[in-house]
């Protein structure tokens, strides 16, 4: 079972479920239960009281491996007998930053402009998806920052970014001194 969004479950819901799986399990169901949500998600659990998670298996899911982002894009098409050349998989690849909300949009943009059905998807198809991308993507970004906006982070949010610039990863380490320089400055302000 999945469920997304699972940060904004009802604590009585989510107890109500978490509860079933928990019986389903005790009676020798075989049971999977996947709850995706934001960072808020392990706050919203300790909200209903949920300690499963203390006790099971974690995965975060965070940026996917360029081969990972290139798997989600050519298995499906292949499912549906589509191919797409080395060079469009390489830039959708390259263009998806490897975040997993990303490349779902690049597939389904791809899809909507494919060329014909026997030809493997092209550079033609990746410029004429772009557009599709590019709006998605960008709404996606204004959304993040008004929400960081609202809760009086956007200067942190820019930290962050700023420390990033020049980097390709950051260690844990560089990431929260960003984030308490960030707050130091806040509170000076």
């Amino acid at each position: 079972m999945a469920v997304d969004e699972a940060h904004t479950l009802e604590i009585e819901v989510g107890r109500a479920l978490i509860q079933a799986v928990q019986q389903a399990r005790s009676d020798d169901v075989p049971v999977m239960l996947f709850l995706v949500g934001t960072p808020d998600l392990l706050r919203q659990l300790n909200r209903m009281r949920a300690s499963f998670w203390e006790r099971t298996k974690i995965i975060p899911l965070g940026l996917l491996t360029p081969e990972a982002a290139a798997d989600a894009i050519r298995i499906p098409m292949e499912a549906e007998r589509r191919s797409i050349s080395a060079e469009a998989l390489t830039q959708v690849v390259a263009e998806s930053h490897g975040c997993p909300f990303f490349v779902q949009l690049w597939g389904q943009a791809l899809r909507k402009e494919l060329s014909d059905a026997g030809c493997p998807a092209s550079q033609e198809d990746v410029d004429r998806a772009r557009p599709v991308l590019e709006a998605a993507r960008d709404s996606s970004y204004r959304n993040s920052f008004g929400k960081l906006k609202r809760a009086k982070l956007a200067l942190v949010a820019a930290r962050q970014s700023a420390a990033f610039a020049n980097a390709e990863r950051l260690t844990d380490l560089e990431i929260d001194e960003a984030v308490r320089e960030a707050l130091e400055s806040e509170q000076r302000a």
